[in-house]
């Protein structure tokens, strides 16, 4: 799947006021999945195993709100496969550990609320060029954790597709929690 399908299908499940001019809704949104994925990677400290299919809904999450901070900006995202994205990031990314993509995520994520508050709350100038830098850091990231996780980001996103277009159809899309 190309980034760009997956930006164009994911933005159009988007229901939320004053969509397309609320990146702190997005931002927020954001902000709280990549916590759920630290919260799924902390618990290997307690010696517990990696629940991959809670790891792969989360970061289908943290992906759909990553398109959508490209989406409210006009942003596209990559238009590259994410297959062949993955294998690239691979190869040029040093294989850390889990533990390690975990926090770098919550990082990069930070970088992305930082620049959306100075914008808005400080009336920065709309550099999006810079924006671009700081959600393609957020994308490689996700990339890598998925990759040391033993995950595929296309099947994340196919996942990810596949249960909005159920709540779609269910008219739970708007609701809120996991268990819609």
């Amino acid at each position: 799947m190309n980034f760009l399908k997956y930006q164009e299908q994911a933005w159009s499940t988007a229901i939320y006021d004053n969509k397309g001019n609320n990146s702190i809704y997005v931002c927020e949104g954001l902000d709280g999945e990549s916590g759920e994925v630290q919260e799924i990677i902390k618990r290997l400290h307690r010696g517990q195993e990696l629940d991959l299919d809670k790891l792969k809904g989360e970061s289908g999450d943290n992906l759909w709100y990553i398109q959508g901070m490209y989406s409210e900006y006009g942003l596209l995202m990559p238009d590259r496969e994410m297959d062949a994205y993955q294998n690239a990031c691979a190869v040029s990314h040093k294989a850390f550990n889990l533990h390690h993509w975990s926090l770098r995520l919550g990082s990069k994520v930070g970088r992305v609320l930082e620049w959306v508050d100075e914008l808005i709350f400080f009336e920065y100038p709309v550099q999006t060029t810079e924006l671009q830098v700081h959600l393609e850091d957020c994308l490689i990231t996700l990339t890598m954790l998925i990759h040391t996780a033993g995950l595929q980001l296309e099947d994340i996103a196919q996942f990810n597709l596949d249960k909005l277009a159920s709540r779609q159809e269910r008219g739970v899309l708007s609701g809120t929690g996991s268990d819609r």
